[in-house]
């Protein structure tokens, strides 16, 4: 009951908090000295007893002093409790600029205290999510350059061995020698070609963003045929059950989130039986699953699948040379378009789910 009162007396916006506290002093401040002017008054009245004009200028000159003595106790005392709540009420207010100081420093302040529910309130959860989400981009910018810096110093420290090897005559030039070289270069190479995929996701004037009306089905046959000989060299089966329609996406974007899911079901195939490419129409969605027989994926590991440089198995990745960004790019690039991806582990499968929406015909 008692909150309900004061949600009802107290304002909740900063603007009527100051002006109730404006009106508090002023009506306060004119009813004290009007009280004891008024009860001065009855005083020197009772105690006249003079009623000539002398008289009645003493009366009046005294009433003119007390008048001025209480306006300015009222004054005083209206001015220190005024500024003792504004003070309160600006609070906040200091608190978050001393905490901007210390941003400003370079380094994240602890969270303000949210306790207030006027504008103060709101501005100070929103200053907290900010410095929340710089200190979260910080972090993840300092384990990008590591894990990148990581990525790119094997195969170039490889090369530079290797190269270096080679130019003073410590080791013989062979066939499998350049072939290993090359297999290092082409590292390099597909990892700078998707941190760039990684980057056009997040322009908002890439191509990434642009839409076209495309047919699934065709694109997935399409996507399927360009991996016939790594199909045929590793002896693998692709059954392809995709109901035709229509989706809003641009094809080149498409086609690289099919190549990063159909090369994922390559890479991590162990087992028997196909790649199965499944694509139905449910109501407003299109779903599209890639399936293949693998390692299980745990469930604490499925949530991090999508995260840059994130492996399930290390060793497993450098075996099969992936850099753990396939799958980011896959999200990044489904997400411009209000898509989403899904992962299931189950009964020695793993599947991957793409959902796009589409108009309603």
């Amino acid at each position: 009951m008692s909150k309900i009162l004061q949600s009802i007396i107290v304002p909740k916006s900063f603007l009527w908090k100051l002006t109730l506290l404006n009106i508090f002093i002023i009506v306060g401040a004119i009813l004290v000295s009007g009280w004891s002017i008024y009860h001065t008054a009855c005083f020197l009245v009772n105690g006249m007893y003079d009623t000539s004009l002398s008289g009645q200028q003493y009366f009046n000159k005294t009433l003119f002093k007390y008048v001025l003595l209480y306006a300015a106790i009222a004054v005083l005392i209206s001015s220190v409790v005024h500024f003792y709540f504004t003070k309160r009420l600006f609070k906040p207010i200091k608190n978050l600029i001393e905490s901007t100081k210390t941003l400003k420093r370079g380094t994240y302040p602890k969270p303000l205290p949210e306790i207030y529910k006027d504008e103060i309130g709101q501005l100070i959860v929103n200053y907290n999510e900010l410095t929340n989400q710089l200190k979260q981009n910080e972090q993840y910018r300092t384990k990008l350059i590591a894990d990148i810096s990581h990525e790119l110093r094997t195969p170039i420290s490889n090369l530079t061995g290797y190269l270096h090897a080679l130019t003073f005559g410590d080791v013989t030039p062979s066939r499998e020698l350049f072939e290993a070289l090359h297999g290092q270069a082409k590292q390099l190479t597909v990892l700078i070609e998707q941190m760039r995929l990684l980057n056009d996701g997040n322009n908002a004037t890439s191509k990434s963003r642009l839409k076209e009306n495309i047919q699934l089905k065709t694109v997935i046959e399409e996507s399927v045929k360009a991996f016939d000989w790594k199909i045929k060299q590793e002896n693998i089966k692709i059954l392809i059950d995709v109901e035709e329609a229509a989706v809003s996406i641009h094809p080149e974007n498409m086609f690289q989130i099919l190549n990063n899911l159909i090369d994922n079901a390559i890479r991590y195939f162990e087992g028997e039986g196909p790649i199965c490419i499944h694509g139905e129409k449910k109501k407003l969605s299109y779903r599209v699953s890639v399936s293949n027989p693998g390692q299980a994926i745990e469930k604490e590991a499925q949530q991090y699948l999508f995260d840059r440089f994130y492996r399930v198995d290390l060793s497993r990745n450098r075996k099969t040379g992936g850099a753990g960004l396939g799958l980011a790019i896959v999200k990044e690039l489904i997400a411009n378009y209000d898509g989403e991806i899904e992962v299931q582990s189950k009964d020695g499968r793993n599947t991957f789910t793409l959902i796009f929406p589409i108009e309603d015909c």
